[in-house]
């Protein structure tokens, strides 16, 4: 069934390609639907991607922004579930156009309020993952107080 979902993702893309929108639509929307039943979430939030993608250019925008929404939530889900910090460290590098793409479309639609609260959603993923790529060398006390006030809100962005 992995498979089947990844197939229909891929004829998805082929939809989208051919600008053939509300086929793209249809197919990702049915992709999501299994890929969400059997757990694949890594299918599920690409399919998502791709049905907004293809609402935009059906001038759908409301939709658009629901299925961009869900995307991100399945994306940070996703990255919460994974244990190990060392994996968690560049999780979203491939994953930052869903959020970009949400941004401006919100943008567009002169939601900017909304946009904004994405946006900094997006970057404070980056700088956590920044953070965790770093080595801290801690030599006073008033070093090692910052970094644990870092850690504390580190851990509290996460939730």
């Amino acid at each position: 069934r992995t498979n089947l979902v990844k197939a229909m993702l891929e004829l998805g893309h082929l939809a989208l390609e051919r600008k053939q929108w509300e086929p793209a639509v249809s197919l990702f929307r049915e992709t999501f639907e299994i890929s969400d039943r059997i757990n694949v979430k890594e299918v599920s939030w690409r399919a998502l991607r791709g049905e907004g993608l293809a609402l935009i250019q059906l001038g759908k925008n409301q939709p658009a922004v629901e299925a961009y929404k869900k995307a991100v939530a399945v994306v940070d889900a996703l990255r919460a579930a994974i244990k190990v910090e060392e994996f968690q460290n560049g999780f979203l590098t491939d994953k930052q156009d869903v959020y970009k793409e949400l941004v401006l479309l919100l943008l567009n639609m002169g939601k900017v309020k909304e946009s904004f609260q994405f946006a900094e959603r997006a970057k404070s993923r980056s700088f956590i993952d920044l953070l965790g790529n770093q080595k801290i060398s801690l030599k006073n006390d008033v070093s090692r107080s910052l970094y644990e006030a870092l850690n504390r809100q580190k851990h509290s962005i996460r939730k």
